[in-house]
């Protein structure tokens, strides 16, 4: 959308505008069509977002936003990904889903008095 400090430069930016706003509203369709049955009964929502445009495709658009930032459920991804493609999201939900065991703690030292009878 082109405001007073912006003026439109070619029919290219025009058609990159417009496809970026279709696709927020897929985004926001898809995830309207998903609150009753996946989002509202999931323990936790990971999401990768990178951007403020990005972000503002989920959690924008104050109290019709799909998601509320807010809310404790949603995390961001830890770990890196790659382009959003399919086979990254299988990849990411995979990984998302292997329980990794924690790393190893040393026992804690023992106390001095107990040190010297182990002596």
């Amino acid at each position: 959308v082109a405001d007073a400090a912006k003026s439109i430069k070619s029919a290219g930016s025009s058609i990159r505008r417009h496809n970026e706003a279709m696709l927020v509203r897929e985004i926001r369709e898809c995830l309207s069509a998903w609150r009753s049955e996946w989002v509202e009964s999931a323990a936790l929502i990971f999401v990768s977002a990178p951007g403020p445009a990005n972000s503002a495709a989920l959690f924008g658009g104050g109290t019709d936003a799909p998601l509320l930032r807010a809310d404790a459920r949603v995390r961001t991804i830890p770990f890196a990904t790659n382009r959003p493609t399919l086979g990254e999201a299988t990849r990411c939900a995979a990984r998302l889903a292997q329980l990794l065991p924690a790393p190893e703690a040393p026992p804690p030292p023992l106390p001095p008095t107990q040190a010297a009878e182990v002596s």
